[in-house]
């Protein structure tokens, strides 16, 4: 997809953002002129968040009958997690179309998107190991012993792949797409990032096996997502990112992820020391460290896209 010419309407299918912040796609995150404009794109997102609850129950309830043809947790948790992924995508769809706007503009579109995905990949399995890496030096980790490589391994691989880019892809499109592009036309786009980021990590900290720390890096990511997202014109890099650091925590490296160990994971390390360098049992982003990864993530997207124009979808 080419960059629109400056200037074009923004009417048009793609809009190239020229602001005082080089590169930013602002059309999106753009805050209505006025106080109706703003109220009303705050009930399209009491709506959204309304709807996606009544969409995630309907889910739970229909695969209650599939339980005794899908064998396995893993398998029933990829089906329900595929399943609420696309209601939030149809959501979207239904909602920018009454709204009159392009569903596209939501996320899932945007300039150079598989390039950004690919890059988004790279970073959260690198940012993670060197993570781990660091923990290795500072003795409180190890990588431990691996499986044999058989077919019950690949299978795994394939398993842990799809579930983690279709948990990526849902919580991308719940709380980085049409949820965050409605909040900042109503409040602008960095009290909307915040308050995306805050929803994002706080239930991380409370679930079973987590910590504080853990729902605080949590939203520090939702953070770097959302900037992500503004930066380069969609959620593709921060989806390949979360896909990425989940499968990466899970499945390679078999370190709890947000307090959940993978049943078929790859290795089986060693996890000891104080709980805020080690992460304890909520895993490597419990620990201050990974504090690091999502600085530099951020630091990565405005340094690569604070001089390139980003289309994005309108």
């Amino acid at each position: 997809m080419r960059p629109a010419p400056a200037g074009r309407d923004a009417s048009s299918s793609t809009v190239t953002a020229h602001s005082s912040e080089p590169g930013i796609a602002l059309s999106a995150f753009a805050i209505e002129p006025d106080w109706r404009g703003r109220l009303f794109a705050f009930l399209r997102f009491f709506l959204f968040n309304l709807l996606l609850g009544v969409a995630s129950i309907a889910v739970a309830g229909s695969l209650r009958p599939l339980k005794a043809l899908v064998k396995g947790h893993d398998e029933r948790y990829l089906l329900n997690t595929a399943l609420v992924a696309v209601s939030v995508i149809a959501l979207t769809v239904l909602l920018s179309l009454l709204s009159r706007r392009h569903n596209l503009r939501y996320g899932l579109g945007g300039d150079r998107r598989w390039q950004n995905f690919a890059v988004g990949v790279f970073l959260g399995l690198g940012f993670l190991a060197a993570q781990l890496a660091a923990m290795f030096l500072l003795h409180v980790y190890a990588f431990g012993t691996g499986r044999s490589i058989d077919a019950a391994l690949a299978y795994d691989a394939i398993l842990y792949a799809a579930l983690f880019l279709a948990v990526a892809v849902l919580e991308e499109t719940t709380f980085r797409g049409y949820a965050l592009v409605e909040l900042s036309r109503a409040i602008s786009f960095w009290p909307a990032a915040l308050v995306m980021a805050v929803l994002f990590g706080v239930p991380h900290a409370l679930q079973a096996g987590d910590n504080a720390l853990g729902g605080f890096e949590a939203g520090l990511f939702g953070f770097a997502a959302a900037v992500a997202f503004r930066y380069t014109g969609s959620l593709w890099l921060a989806i390949g990112f979360h896909a990425a650091w989940d499968y990466g925590e899970s499945f390679i490296f078999g370190v709890p992820d947000s307090g959940q160990f993978a049943a078929g994971r790859l290795l089986h390390p060693a996890i000891h020391g104080p709980d805020w360098l080690s992460g304890g049992s909520a895993g490597p982003e419990g620990s201050a460290l990974a504090t690091l990864p999502m600085l530099a993530l951020i630091a990565f997207v405005w340094l690569r896209h604070r001089t390139r124009p980003a289309a994005i979808t309108a």
